[in-house]
């Protein structure tokens, strides 16, 4: 307009116009709302399956120092200091891990976005619940039947 182009209803000093074809602009309108859609509902099955491979990963590593955990336990710590000991290693592993990872990002794609930030804290969040969890169980088992198990 402030060039003097003609618009709707509105003849200015230059009368070229551009005429869109409105049909394949609505339907290529229509299909991104469409894609974005499913995107925001494919967005809890995301968090849901980062929750879910987090916990089992941490389970497993812990899992499968079992040996050791039976050992301290066995040479006479107690059910909390071995549970302490686990969780800050563990911790301490997530933690280094995912920094590590961040900083990878950081360099290859720039600053992740608030759905990247929040998709790591909820795996923090659920590696430390995984690692909590699989500890807590072999608190609960005895030495010997540790040392038995035969996985």
């Amino acid at each position: 307009e402030n060039y003097g182009y003609s618009q709707v209803n509105h003849i200015g000093k230059i009368r070229e116009f551009i005429v869109l074809k409105d049909a394949s602009f609505n339907n290529a309108v229509a299909s991104i709302a469409q894609q974005n859609r499913y995107i925001k509902l494919l967005y809890p099955f995301l968090y849901a399956l980062v929750a879910i491979i987090s916990i089992t990963v941490s389970y497993l590593l812990v899992a499968s120092r079992k040996a050791e955990f039976a050992t301290m336990r066995g040479l006479g710590a107690k059910r909390s200091r071995a549970f302490f000991s686990f969780f800050y290693e563990q911790s301490t592993l997530c933690l280094l891990g995912t920094g590590i990872g961040i900083i990878i990002w950081r360099l290859i794609y720039g600053q992740p976005t608030s759905l990247h930030l929040k998709l790591i804290a909820g795996f923090l969040i659920s590696y430390f619940l995984g690692s909590a969890i699989s500890m807590i169980i072999m608190n609960q088992t005895k030495v010997l039947q540790i040392l038995l198990d035969r996985d």
